[in-house]
């Protein structure tokens, strides 16, 4: 019975390393962006989609 209880601990463990890790990667996105971030947001300037047949014979503009 120990090597049962031993693998619900890890498996357990485990669950709990990977959701911190889920929450670091993926769960912080949805803050309210920073003054830095939200100030960049309102340059619109080379926005517009652009098809990928396009995009392929387009050079790329680097600002």
């Amino acid at each position: 019975m120990d090597g049962v209880s031993n693998t619900f601990v890890y498996t357990v463990l485990l669950m709990v390393i990977t959701g911190v890790t889920m929450y670091l990667v993926y769960g912080r996105a949805g803050r309210k962006p920073s003054k830095k971030a939200k100030a960049g947001a309102d340059d619109k300037e080379g926005t517009t989609p652009v098809p990928v047949e396009a995009a392929r014979d387009e050079p790329v503009r680097v600002p």
